[in-house]
């Protein structure tokens, strides 16, 4: 028995004849935009990345400047 992944129900509930297509080894012929969607999806993913590190370290630039202005005034 095959094993049935989450992406197999998602692709046969989207369209049932694509996903008998993809079953059978038919190729698809919006290959070039699905291939120039992954490449959004991984560069936004990229930039979600950044903005969460830069976030991260103005966040530590912020606690380490409070700690120097405790410093001075005490």
């Amino acid at each position: 028995m095959k094993t049935i992944r989450a992406s197999d129900i998602s692709s046969f509930i989207y369209c049932q004849r694509a996903w008998w297509y993809q079953k059978n080894g038919y190729i698809s012929n919006t290959y070039t935009e699905m291939s120039a969607g992954s490449r959004h999806h991984h560069k936004h993913g990229r930039m979600v990345t950044m903005a969460s590190i830069i976030r991260l370290i103005a966040i530590i630039m912020i606690l380490v400047a409070l700690a120097f202005i405790f410093l001075y005034l005490s």
